[in-house]
């Protein structure tokens, strides 16, 4: 199954790009809110564990 955008979807890509943008220019991330556990907790939920090795090699030369 392929998924493709309606006519109305594709004018809101303008829309979208634009929202992301200005979130992006104004954002400003309190230190209260830089939490490292959570930084790593998001970075995990872009990584495909398939796309892994099955064995982890630690030491000199793995």
């Amino acid at each position: 199954m392929e998924y493709r955008l309606t006519d109305c979807g594709m004018e809101l890509i303008e829309v979208c790009m634009a929202l992301g943008a200005w979130g992006a220019r104004w954002r400003e991330v309190p230190p209260e809110y830089l939490d490292p556990y959570l930084a790593l907790w998001m970075l995990s939920r872009l990584i495909d564990p398939g796309s892994l090795p099955r064995r982890r090699h630690s030491g000199p030369g793995a």
